[in-house]
């Protein structure tokens, strides 16, 4: 699934600032496997579907990097 196919969830209660969000695109850049080691999860429930269930600061930094 592409990174640009999946939407950020609207029940999320994290934040993270700014700074966190630099490290995590920089641990991304360093090693793209970072994802793969820690999967996001994705919710495939009808009117649902691509909402990232866990992982959604991971998917905030691998969205600012393109």
């Amino acid at each position: 699934m592409r990174v640009a196919d999946l939407r950020l969830s609207d029940r999320n209660p994290r934040t993270i600032s700014t700074g966190r969000l630099e490290n995590l695109k920089r641990s991304l850049e360093q090693d793209r496997a970072f994802l793969d080691a820690r999967p996001l999860l994705v919710n495939s429930y009808p009117g649902r579907e691509n909402v990232v269930i866990a992982g959604n600061m991971r998917l905030r930094a691998a969205q600012a990097l393109g």
